[in-house]
């Protein structure tokens, strides 16, 4: 036999990538290498060739896959590593790990590849890919995995849409149809891209921009379809193969042999799960000194900004010791990430030092403010397995949170000095008047009076260059780009360990790509790999320049305040005067504030997947946590351009969110936000969100709005009535259930329409407000005093409420009828749920 050639890291993880992409091939009737049948097909009792999907995947990789000559990539071995994961030479290690990883991203429990089903029987092709979400189970959902009951995806891009919806199965024919368009698209991007040709480009860009563009066509492809329940993607299942490859290669590299089906290889530990949590983000984000300057709105998102680049960067780095691709990386979300990793010496060697270069790094930087805490869990093949999986997550989380409570644990066990000395430069002996922590520097204040020539602040280099460089270029509609760089700049903000992040154009992103730089897009898919940054900011219109004229000094204040020039950021102010339903006949005006995240979705990831069939494995463990991600980067963004573009997005990712806006487009985006994510996660009532939403003066400080939110956030989770909990929102001053609050607002507006219209008084809607606290204080501690409510409430109603009042205004009486039953009847549930009416009514006319 022929020596096979010696196979490359990037080989082995491009033929894991794509071993199962000809499933998609064969479903849309592509072009496949016919004439390999007998070398990579295995055949089945009845004589026939099986699992001819490999086919596909053997044509793909040697005619269509752009392989840049510059890698020195054998193609052939590419091909033939991928396509022989069903007919496995287990005496080739490379083929024995991607044959072992595949079957551990299925989560199956076996490991021949010979007695996997195949796809060739009628009725693999119908399958659409259901949504991950309808399987999980807490206390309401029960998952059916009858047909008829799936929510399903339609096969389309995914910046198209990612909502599920209920699809009835296609007949064979038209299914093709759709997927053949499908796999024209994916084809003719990747043809067409202008860079995974580019000389220029090493494999881990390489493989970054491939696996974007993987994930935008794959992600609504079944990986299986036949006798099994079509949940988990193509992408999830290509991209999680190519990572559990990768530390079996490298796991053998270091430790000699290769692996094998014996039963104490599965109990050997050869992989390590390893994560990061950044704590004290808000502090961070929020902690600043709104007084002493202009421009600070710009820190707000630059800082937010700023944190998603030291954990990405903090992955990349030690990828890079490590020599590992970017496969890696399984979970990448709000702050958190989770890495696949060799289980060996060098590995723990690496991450000893790296945790220490950080922990010192966070500690002079930050001062201990801001933390990343880390962990480690060793696992096996069987840990890995279906069966075991759902026990390994929940101990690496246990680890996880256990990390949060040894901050600085490396610096500690060194017996080094957690004392930091700020050094100050020479007539300067003061803090930043900002952040109030880092030392005023000469060149922050002289950079950052160029944009601000007026203001005498003092502050640090590091916030100068996040105010005048990260928050200005983020606004900047021509900087779509990211370039992360160990080298000088322009226009650059230093990270930690020698990295620094730039916000580019286009022309500076490929400029930086062609030296070795890392670059992505923030915005959407694009030539470059797709980092999401979820920021929205709200921009002046000439028609609100026009409305705030109306009021000659809100003019003269906002004129103060900024440029009033078409497409600037508004201002905090400029903000609270705007919106849908603002007006300077409406009195004052307000800032609303939303903080929300998901549910239990600790309880999600240890007891959520309970069906037998959908128990929790690796691969739904990434797909869960990059849905969920995508519609918070990225969904959530797209929601707010078009339905409340003057809301300003301070962070959201991962599962949570905070964004600021004019307080009644707060209030009915939240609405909204929660039918959209009902919607997204398959209607599935286990999978809720909660919020806490605050109504704010304009010029509140941000540390004091956001820790209000946190804190009405915290109420909504603790909400409890008649079996229900959480899935609440909490505003003005009462918490309630996200589908009693549309009826609510109901009545607040018609509380408005009437104080608008002079039909009623403040005053009077004040007492309403007090009959409201009364009743339920009668109802709780049955005092005789609140008890008088009732017939006060007749007084007032009977004294100051008069059927003239709305006929004269063009209203009805069974319009008056209405409301005095409603209000004060006794046995009426308005006053029991006033708060919310009440308040609304009277902050929209509050002079």
């Amino acid at each position: 036999m022929a020596q096979k050639p010696p196979c490359k890291l990037v080989e082995l993880v491009l033929a894991a990538l794509f071993h199962d992409l000809g499933k998609f091939g064969q479903r849309a009737g592509a072009e496949r290498s016919e004439n390999l049948k007998e070398t990579y097909c295995p055949k089945s009792q009845g004589g026939w060739h099986s699992h001819v999907h490999v086919l596909n995947t053997d044509y793909f990789i040697e005619e269509i896959l752009p392989l840049p000559e510059s890698l020195g990539l054998n193609r052939s071995l590419i091909a033939r590593m991928a396509a022989n994961h069903h007919k496995t030479d287990w005496e080739d290690p490379a083929e024995a790990c991607i044959a072992i990883a595949d079957h551990l991203a299925s989560g199956a429990d076996r490991c021949k590849g010979d007695s996997e089903q195949d796809e060739d029987n009628q009725g693999y092709i119908e399958s659409r890919l259901i949504s991950i979400f309808q399987e999980v189970e807490l206390i309401k959902n029960r998952f059916s995995s009858a047909a008829e009951n799936r929510s399903t995806y339609p096969l389309q891009p995914i910046d198209d849409g990612a909502y599920p919806a209920k699809h009835a199965p296609l007949p064979a024919k038209q299914a093709r149809e759709e997927y053949r368009k499908h796999w024209s698209r994916l084809i003719e991007e990747l043809q067409n891209h202008p860079l995974l040709n580019n000389s220029a480009l090493d494999s881990n860009r390489y493989l970054s921009i491939l696996v974007t563009v993987l994930e935008r066509y794959l992600w609504c492809v079944p990986a299986a379809s036949f006798r099994t329940i079509p949940d988990i993607s193509l992408h999830d299942h290509g991209v999680l193969t190519a990572a559990l490859a990768q530390v079996l290669w490298r796991w053998h590299e270091e430790n000699g042999g290769r692996p094998d089906r014996s039963e104490s290889d599965k109990q050997q530990t050869k992989f390590l799960l390893y994560g990061g949590d950044l704590s004290g983000i808000q502090p961070y984000i929020f902690d600043i000194n709104k007084s002493h300057s202009t421009g600070v709105a710009k820190l707000y998102r630059a800082r937010s900004f700023y944190l998603q680049m030291i954990t990405k960067t903090v992955v990349l780095e030690l990828l890079d010791r490590l020599e590992l691709l970017p496969v890696a990386q399984v979970m990448d979300a709000g702050g958190k990430f989770m890495l696949l990793l060799p289980n060996t010496p060098r590995t723990g060697e690496a991450l000893d030092t790296l945790e220490m270069e950080l922990q010192q790094a966070f500690l002079q930087e930050f001062n201990g403010l801001l933390t990343i805490n880390t962990c480690r869990r060793e696992a096996s093949f069987n840990d890995l397995l279906l069966k075991q999986f759902k026990g390994t997550l929940n101990d690496f989380f246990d680890r996880l949170d256990d990390a949060k409570l040894r901050k600085f644990g490396s610096v500690f066990s060194e017996q080094q000095t957690m004392l930091v000395e700020n050094e100050y430069e020479d007539g300067y002996d003061e803090n930043c008047q900002i952040c109030e922590t880092a030392p005023v520097s000469k060149e922050g204040i002289q950079l950052y009076k160029r944009d601000y020539p007026d203001s005498p602040v003092r502050l640090s280099l590091q916030v100068a260059r996040q105010i005048c460089w990260l928050g200005k270029d983020l606004a900047n509609n021509e900087k779509n780009h990211i370039v992360l760089t160990r080298q000088e700049l322009e226009r650059s903000v230093p990270l930690l360990l020698g990295w620094k992040v730039a916000v580019v154009e286009e022309k500076d992103a490929l400029r930086a790509l062609n030296t070795g730089d890392w670059t992505f897009n923030r915005k959407g898919y694009g030539d470059h790999p797709f980092h999401p940054v979820a920021g929205h900011l709200p921009r002046i219109a000439e028609k609100d320049i026009q409305l705030w004229k109306t009021s000659q000094s809100l003019y003269k204040e906002l004129s103060e305040e900024e440029n009033l020039q078409p497409g600037q950021p508004k201002s905090f102010s400029m903000i609270a005067h705007a919106g849908k339903h603002w007006s300077p006949k409406r009195g004052r005006s307000f800032l609303g504030a939303l903080k929300g995240d998901v549910d239990n979705l600790g309880m999600i990831f240890s007891i959520g997947f309970a069906h037998e069939e959908t128990r929790l494995s690796i691969s739904r463990f990434a797909s869960l946590s990059r849905m969920l991600n995508h519609f918070f980067s990225v969904e959530l963004i797209r929601l707010i351009q078009q339905e409340a573009p003057d809301c300003y997005v301070i962070f959201a990712g991962g599962n949570d969110l905070f964004f600021l806006g004019p307080w009644v487009d707060v209030i009915e985006l939240g609405i909204l936000l929660r039918s959209k994510f009902a919607e997204f996660t398959a209607g599935n009532p286990d999978l809720t969100l909660s919020a806490g939403i605050g109504v704010f003066k304009a010029f509140q400080p941000i540390r004091s709005i956001a820790t209000q939110a946190e804190e009405l956030l915290g109420d909504s989770k603790n909400f409890e009535t008649e079996g229900q909990l959480k899935d609440a929102v909490s505003l003005f001053g009462d918490i309630v259930p996200w589908d009693r609050l549309p009826e609510l607002l109901d009545r607040g507006r018609e509380l408005d329409s009437l104080l608008d219209q002079g039909i009623l008084n403040s005053k009077f809607v004040n007492r309403l407000l007090d009959y409201s606290r009364r009743r339920r204080s009668f109802k709780e501690h049955r005092r005789k005093q609140d008890g008088l409510y009732l017939s006060h409430l007749a007084y007032d109603f009977a004294r100051n409420v008069d059927v003239r009042q709305f006929t004269n205004k063009g209203l009805s009486r069974e319009d008056y009828s209405q409301f005095t039953g409603a209000w004060s009847a006794p046995d009426s549930d308005y006053l029991d749920a006033a708060e919310i009416p009440l308040h609304y009514a009277l902050y929209r006319n509050r002079k």
